[in-house]
């Protein structure tokens, strides 16, 4: 899995920048490189044959972003959620701001 080590040395960094910008949270983003990362690294030896490690990290890095900001775009519309905030504040969790952090650039 030498390749895999490789690209996430090189591209690490990058990444988790573009997520922390997109996200405006650190916390957040590194929940995400971690499930890139395990993404990457299900992928086993298949990982060694993309010809283009960083490419193939940011589209992974970019639908898990847009799949995370749509189950939180779900989760705080509901109405329901919303009273239970009203009457509760310390259940509220700060979500990515859809817009921002899904948009491709």
């Amino acid at each position: 899995m030498n390749c895999l080590t490789v690209a996430w040395t090189a591209h690490e960094p990058e990444l988790r920048g573009w997520l922390r910008h997109r996200l405006g949270n650190p916390a957040e983003a590194d929940d995400l490189m971690q499930d890139l990362f395990l993404k990457a690294l299900r992928q086993g030896e298949r990982f060694c044959s993309v010809r283009n490690a960083r490419a193939w990290l940011f589209e992974v890095a970019r639908n898990t972003l847009a799949v995370d900001c749509a189950w939180h775009a779900r989760r705080w519309s509901c109405p329901r959620t919303w009273l239970r905030l009203q009457t509760n504040p310390t259940l509220w969790t700060p979500s990515p701001p859809a817009c921002r952090a899904c948009s491709p650039s």
